[in-house]
């Protein structure tokens, strides 16, 4: 009789730790799982190979293995707001290993180039790409632009890692979701309407 009275907090907790963090994580799961079947799927259809999918078989394993365990432990004690912690992060590194192999299938589908039609878009809207080169290269604001680039994937790593850290998590659940939404957005573009490079129309350097 004592030791189902011991069981029952437990229980309690956890039940209530994952009703409290279900709904996002399900949603999650659910498009991770369906990212990586179209990324096998337009690989098998792109002819991609993935000489390293062995490798990265063992890695994502070996780094599910280490955790993995933390969502269950967190889950074992009711720590709801641990447990939304841990899986949020795993479900960045999973986006994280997904994304590229996508961009790659969307690059083979040899859908026609369309330099031409942004170039036109971009005079048509009174858009100047070597105006924009020329400014950006003689005043110190576009050069600061120009060296942001090389700060972007770090910046976003920050963006993911410290909301979490901090116990904010539902910044970085934010973050995530606006990324699904806009990279989903961006691939079909991408796909659809593949370009160089703006360098290709105006014929520069």
């Amino acid at each position: 009789m004592s030791t189902l009275e011991a069981q029952a907090p437990v229980q309690t907790r956890a039940s209530r730790a994952l009703a409290f963090v279900g709904g996002f994580h399900l949603w999650m799961a659910f498009a991770i799982a369906t990212l990586l079947i179209l990324s096998l799927a337009g690989c098998a259809l792109t002819g991609i190979e993935l000489p390293d999918l062995g490798g990265w078989a063992i890695v994502f394993l070996v780094l599910s293995a280490m955790l993995l365990p933390l969502p269950a432990y967190w889950y074992e004690k009711g720590r709801a707001d641990l447990l939304d912690s841990a899986l949020t992060l795993l479900w960045a590194l999973l986006l994280r290993l997904i994304i590229p192999i996508l961009v790659q299938v969307g690059a083979r589908l040899r859908m026609p180039l369309q330099d031409s039609f942004f170039g036109r878009a971009d005079e048509h809207l009174g858009v100047s790409v070597p105006a924009l080169m020329s400014w950006a290269s003689h005043h110190w604001l576009g050069s600061v632009i120009n060296m942001s680039y090389a700060w972007d994937v770090m910046m976003l790593r920050l963006a993911v890692v410290l909301p979490v850290l901090a116990g904010r998590s539902k910044y970085t659940k934010e973050l995530l979701v606006a990324n699904l939404i806009s990279f989903a957005i961006g691939l079909l573009l991408f796909a659809l309407l593949p370009a160089v490079g703006p360098w290709r129309y105006y014929h520069f350097l």
